[in-house]
């Protein structure tokens, strides 16, 4: 999809959804057909960078 085309209400609901199940960013990304750094950047829009820092630090781990 172009970066240009916002994200539908939908997409956002998958990504809050992907969030709680864990799941990377590439993830949700790969999930909705967008690229990881727009669920990045919609991430850091809508709750900020805590979120961000903890979906890092859980990626780490493994």
């Amino acid at each position: 999809m172009s970066r240009d085309v916002p994200l539908r209400s939908v997409e956002r609901e998958l990504i809050a959804f992907g969030l709680k199940q864990g799941k990377s960013f590439r993830e949700i990304g790969a999930w909705i057909g967008r690229d990881h750094s727009v669920v990045s950047r919609e991430v850091d829009r809508t709750v900020g960078g805590s979120v961000r820092k903890n979906v890092r630090c859980r990626n780490r781990r493994f």
